[in-house]
């Protein structure tokens, strides 16, 4: 450690600096994985409520049929 600080004698500084930016990342990282949890979640029980994958399977089966009619 001596080493260290007699190369460079703010070095603790900076570490605290830089854990303190690394840190900071972290948690606008997290916010951002919170808030797409929380918006597929709330897409997901909107497609449920809306049963959203009947109408496009129906949609699908009709697109289906009317290509192979031509």
């Amino acid at each position: 450690m001596r080493h260290y600080l007699k190369k460079n004698p703010n070095i603790i500084e900076e570490l605290k600096e830089e854990a303190k930016r690394l840190t900071i990342e972290k948690r606008k990282r997290h916010q951002r994985l919170i808030f797409f949890r929380f918006g597929h979640s709330l897409v997901n029980a909107l497609w449920k409520e809306l049963s959203l994958d009947d109408i496009f399977r129906r949609r699908l089966i009709k697109s289906i049929f009317f290509f192979s009619c031509l």
